[in-house]
């Protein structure tokens, strides 16, 4: 070869091979072994080697050859005159092609050349006529090329056009008939960018496309910088593309070049060898130098299917070329055996060998472990392939590539298993699976019998608590009946004597005597009466027996019994069965009783009404009490300076609830109380 690296590579009418290399075109001649040198004639002393610098390589359906150059544009090599004709940019000048460093070269089913460039863009160029349209990047229009430095292109089997760029790949469908060329009448392209997006999982794998392929089934491939995309045909009016990496098996991430056998499999050039993938199962198979290959880098455009069904690829070193129906791999499967188990890196000592343990029993402070494995074929064991899972931790299988160790840290408590499985060289899985399983005892304040311990003790305490809190509350409650029956007992009947004994005194006093103390002995009896009710009322709230708000209720309507028959007033209350076992505390229950005694008081001193009455409602902890009489009712004015209504909506706020008057001449009075009694 006129140059160790190669550039692209063609297929010629006789079965020839030719090559684009820095040097020139090289033609192989598989009867001979000879290598021809094609250059272009020299126009001066050094520039030879920068004319002749090739990039790609195709045939037309004429039988001549299409060849991109570096740095001259396109050179068309007619092998019956052996005669280059030559077609580059010149500035200033209509109809040239776009710009001298052509990428790509491709002719489409119309008989249409194309023409990938860097930097000058898309060139549909007609050899009937000899016309160039380009298609270009326009910063400000997002329906133009991604990008002026174009890569590859392919028009496919629906006779839309792909264009790979250096940031983009682009869909062109052009306006009219698809049978017809490009540059007949005024076809007009629809382009749809597609670009890598970071945050989505379906966009293209990398925005730099190398190579673009059309399966037989329709789906579209592409060989991108960084991992291999495909976009299903049933996917291509929205499009998803899956993306394949490393991590999947790929020899490297960069994709040059996709060749389609028949079998349906796909052989990759990469960065770092061969690799044919089966699309249907996934698996990809790896080749390198150590395969019989003459170099692990391969190049973009340099590949090609030869007429016989075999491939050729070129890159750094040279061509190589296979039948890929020829190519058998080993059927072996190895199975794999743990090697090693370590703690923080240092081997563990387990009392016995590692492949005579079942179990491994950790403490909780161990909480950086390893393994090391292998699989056992030695034939090329870098390229054996490893995939594992900590059973009880991950939730599917690690595909680990050729690594064959692996480590975990803060594993919590507990058991698991750990299992690893293996292929040979060729990429062959064994159903053997090496397992073990690791047992991580928890520390002794998360064990059973800790927590047990922990739970009783904090149950004790608990209920320690509770029994001093209840033997506080009966000793409260005996102590209010005491207070209650000592207040009733002895207080009032001390007021009671005193309310007697001032009537006693005023009956034996002569009559002018007892007209002159008249009235001292009146307010004598008057006071009693008063303190006797008073402590009645206290007596009533300190009685731990009634503490309810049914309590409450019925002691309202105790009180004012007697004036109320009096007046012929009638009191009803509403909903009272159902306020029972509604507890109220002590406090509540006073402010309660004396906002509602002054209620009442005023409806039965001012309101000449016939009816009171008293409505409760509680909806969960929110008490409502309404009450209202059928009497004349007032003006309510905004100015009131009224000590009553003061006092009450005093007593309310002190409970956390609010007092509200509502009425009007001739319309009764409604006080309503709203309050939590939580």
């Amino acid at each position: 070869m006129s140059a160790p690296i190669l550039w692209a590579v063609a297929e010629g009418p006789s079965a020839g091979l030719w090559f684009g290399t820095s040097s020139g075109l090289d033609r192989y001649d598989r009867d001979t072994g000879r290598v021809e040198h094609h250059l272009l004639d020299p126009v001066g002393a050094g520039d030879v080697k920068r004319r002749n610098f090739t990039r790609c390589l195709t045939w037309d359906d004429g039988g001549s050859l299409w060849i991109g150059r570096l740095y001259t544009g396109v050179d068309v090599y007619d092998p019956g005159t052996g005669r280059f004709r030559n077609m580059r940019h010149v500035q200033g000048a209509a109809n040239t092609i776009s710009s001298n460093n052509v990428r790509a070269v491709y002719q489409d089913d119309c008989g249409d050349m194309w023409f990938g460039t860097w930097k000058g863009g898309l060139d549909n160029y007609d050899p009937r006529t000899g016309t160039f349209i380009n298609f270009g990047h326009h910063p400000d229009d997002p329906a133009s090329l991604s990008n002026n430095s174009v890569v590859s292109l392919l028009q496919d089997s629906n006779g839309t056009y792909w264009v790979a760029t250096a940031s983009g790949l682009n869909r062109l469908v052009f306006d009219g008939d698809p049978t017809e060329p490009v540059s007949a009448g005024d076809r007009q392209p629809h382009i749809t960018r597609f670009h890598h997006d970071p945050d989505d999982p379906r966009s293209i794998s990398n925005s730099y496309v190398l190579s673009i392929h059309e399966a037989r089934n329709g789906d579209l491939w592409f060989g991108t910088m960084l991992g291999l995309s495909r976009l299903r045909k049933s996917d291509r009016d929205h499009p998803v593309f899956h993306r394949y990496f490393m991590k999947n098996g790929l020899p490297s991430d960069v994709v040059y070049g996709i060749l389609e056998d028949d079998r349906g499999r796909l052989w990759l050039s990469t960065n770092y060898g061969l690799s044919c993938f089966d699309p249907d199962t996934g698996i990809f198979r790896n080749y390198d130098t150590r395969d019989g290959l003459l170099g692990n880098e391969y190049n973009t455009g340099a590949y090609a299917r030869t007429a016989a069904g075999t491939f050729v690829f070129g890159g750094v070193g040279g061509a190589s070329e296979f039948d890929p129906d020829s190519i058998v791999d080993s059927a072996y499967a190895p199975p794999v055996v743990l090697t090693g188990f370590n703690i923080f890196d240092q081997p563990a000592r387990l009392g016995k060998s590692l492949s005579c343990c079942n179990e491994i029993t950790l403490s909780y402070r161990d909480n950086y472990f390893s393994f090391e494995f292998a699989a056992m074929d030695f034939s090329t064991p870098d390229r054996n392939r490893y995939s594992y899972m900590l059973q009880g931790l991950d939730k599917a299988w690690t595909q680990a590539g050729t690594r064959n160790f692996v480590g975990y840290t803060h594993v919590d408590a507990g058991s698991y298993t750990f299992m690893v499985k293996g292929t040979n060289g060729d990429g062959v899985w064994s159903d053997d699976i090496a397992s073990i399983r690791i047992v991580i005892t928890p520390p002794f304040w998360k064990t059973w019998w800790f927590i047990l311990l922990l739970v009783t003790a904090i149950g004790g305490g608990v209920a320690a608590l509770i029994t001093i809190r209840v033997r506080q509350l009966l000793a409260i409650e005996r102590l209010r009946s005491k207070i209650a029956a000592d207040l009733h007992d002895d207080i009032g009947a001390g007021l009671t004597e005193i309310t007697l004994m001032g009537h006693i005194i005023a009956q034996k006093l002569p009559p002018e005597p007892r007209q002159l103390v008249k009235s001292e002995t009146e307010k004598i009896r008057t006071t009693a009466r008063t303190l006797i009710v008073s402590m009645s009322d206290i007596v009533w709230l300190v009685d731990p027996g009634r503490d309810s708000l049914y309590d409450l209720i019925s002691r309202l309507s105790d009180s004012f019994s007697e004036t109320l028959r009096g007046l012929d007033i009638r009191f009803t209350a509403e909903n009272l069965d159902s306020l029972k076992s509604v507890r109220l505390k002590m406090e509540y229950r006073q402010h309660l009783l004396l906002i509602f005694k002054e209620a009442i008081n005023n409806s039965l001193k001012y309101s000449a009404c016939t009816e009171i009455n008293l409505k409760v409602e509680l909806k969960g902890s929110r008490l409502t009490m309404q009450l209202r009489d059928d009497g004349d009712g007032f003006e309510i004015k905004d100015d009131s300076t009224g000590n009553g209504l003061k006092n009450m909506q005093n007593r309310a706020q002190r409970i956390g609830g609010v007092v509200s008057i509502h009425s009007s001449i001739g319309e009764g009075t409604t006080v309503e109380y709203s309050g939590s009694i939580g």
